[in-house]
């Protein structure tokens, strides 16, 4: 069996896989060992985004220099 067609069928059976477990799962139902998002614990200091910020030019920066 050709490498692609493998790969399709793959796919295809995942896509099966995951659709039938979503539709089975109501999505009014809470799991008890599900963890609990609130919005506050995504947020981050000031600090930290300043220096994610300026890392992010560095790396804009040397990436343009050494293309």
């Amino acid at each position: 069996m050709p490498f692609m067609d493998q790969i399709l069928y793959t796919l295809l059976y995942t896509l099966v896989v995951i659709a039938s477990t979503s539709l089975s799962i109501s999505a009014n139902d809470d799991d008890l060992k599900g963890i609990t998002l609130v919005s506050s614990m995504f947020v981050t200091d000031r600090s930290f985004n300043i220096a994610a910020y300026a890392i992010m030019i560095i790396l804009a920066v040397l990436y343009v220099t050494f293309w």
